[in-house]
């Protein structure tokens, strides 16, 4: 009997030593540095420490040893996101490994848009400066563009195969906003801005990158979007500058504002319309004229001719375009009570839509250049810019020149007639 049980006694122990043993190997198989994975939230788990996905300081690399305290293998420390679009980077995250026991030489990130995993993408080493706890092996700060990811998961590998992983969520960031944006700031033309004007653009853009780097949608970011907008779109007010007091250039013109996407003007510097008489020749401007007073079918046209040109700035500046259409008001004469503009275009008179109310006409204009307004003259209408001869109207340069000529041959006559008689009487006395 006490043979039997010191046997069975020997076997439960033996057996409890198996169960020990078994239990160990089970635990080290478990925990010894494997990886759980779950999905999006891959974690990994060492043997002194867990690290799962949390939130990180966005604007300055936190140096966090913490995250996984293992020496076996690659450790992760801060991570930083950032957006600079002056340098061309949309959405860059940095993430610092460190190497203990072995050097880093390869470090990845595992992509996935919206839940879909995507390829691979390597991680270049932009700063190899870091060194690892006790002075070890050097790591280093490792980066890539990841605008176009929801979710990555970073993997780090060394030399002797050991590898780590760490998940970091992007869904929160509004890479579609980064991007609109990022496009907009390259689509800038420097030289459509004053320098004030310039850095008050570039200076929104900053503002707006850092609120994309916080990675939430917010009102701070609706506003930072605002701001930038506000440089990019709006109007430009437009003064009008009269060059000339002659009757060729109807008074009270103006000029509507012009949306800043529809002309080269420079933002920030006074946008001016110059308006003079046509710069034409005498002769060239009476056949214009009649052209446009034939095209009107107006029995008793009187006809003004004027130029307009957009400049930024001073009167000696280059011609600027628009893109669009603006609006231009002036008075009628004050015998008129219909009217019509042209726009003279490389041969053609253009006619404009017009809209007369009371003593205002308003007409519309996609180009700047050499204008006729012609209006219908009534009885009591002035007759001092030009006359109709026949069924030709001729302006009042021409009619001056002509009673000038007239006048000039006419003394010219009367002096010669004059010197005959003289000359006459100085023989008959002899």
């Amino acid at each position: 009997m006490k043979t039997r049980a010191k046997k069975f006694i020997l076997s439960l122990t033996i057996f409890a030593v198996m169960a020990s043993i078994a239990a160990v190997a089970l635990f080290g198989t478990l925990f010894g540095g494997s990886y759980i994975d779950k999905g999006n939230n891959a974690f990994a788990v060492s043997e002194t420490a867990v690290s799962e996905p949390q939130t990180y300081d966005n604007f300055t690399l936190r140096r966090n040893s913490s995250v996984n305290a293992s020496s076996d293998r690659p450790r992760f420390g801060g991570v930083n996101f950032d957006v600079d679009f002056s340098e061309e980077v949309r959405l860059t995250v940095s993430i610092e490994v460190f190497g203990d026991n072995a050097a880093v030489n390869n470090v990845y990130a595992e992509t996935k848009v919206d839940g879909i995993s995507g390829e691979d993408v390597k991680f270049s080493l932009t700063d190899g400066s870091l060194t690892g706890s006790g002075g070890a092996v050097s790591g280093g700060v490792y980066s890539n563009e990841v605008i176009d990811y929801s979710a990555i998961t970073v993997v780090a590998e060394d030399v002797n195969g050991n590898s780590n992983r760490y998940a970091i969520d992007l869904s929160a960031f509004d890479r579609a906003g980064i991007v609109e944006y990022y496009n907009k700031f390259v689509a800038v033309d420097p030289d459509r801005f004053s320098i004030d004007k310039r850095t008050e653009l570039y200076r929104a853009f900053e503002a707006l990158e850092v609120e994309f780097e916080s990675g939430t949608v917010s009102e701070r970011l609706t506003a930072a979007k605002r701001a930038v907008d506000n440089c990019l779109s709006g109007t430009i007010a437009v003064s009008v500058k009269n060059l000339s007091s002659s009757a060729n250039v109807p008074t009270g013109i103006s000029v509507s504002p012009i949306p800043f996407e529809e002309t080269d003007l420079i933002v920030g510097v006074e946008a001016n319309v110059y308006v003079d008489d046509a710069d034409v020749d005498i002769a060239e401007l009476s056949d214009r004229k009649q052209l446009a007073a034939e095209l009107s079918g107006y029995r008793n046209a009187v006809v003004a001719a004027f130029s307009m040109k957009l400049k930024s700035g001073s009167e000696e500046g280059a011609e600027n375009k628009i893109f669009g259409s603006v609006e231009v008001g002036l008075n009628l004469p004050v015998y008129a009570e219909i009217a019509k503009v042209y726009r003279y275009e490389n041969g053609t008179m253009v006619p404009l839509s017009i809209n007369i109310e009371g003593n205002r006409l308003t007409f519309t204009t996609d180009a700047f250049g050499e204008f006729y307004l012609v209006s219908e003259r009534e009885s009591a209408a002035p007759a001092a810019d030009g006359l109709y001869i026949g069924s030709k109207f001729y302006p009042s340069e021409i009619l001056w020149a002509a009673g000038g000529i007239v006048a000039g041959i006419a003394v010219l006559a009367g002096v010669t007639v004059l010197i005959i008689l003289i000359v006459r009487n100085k023989k008959s006395r002899r």
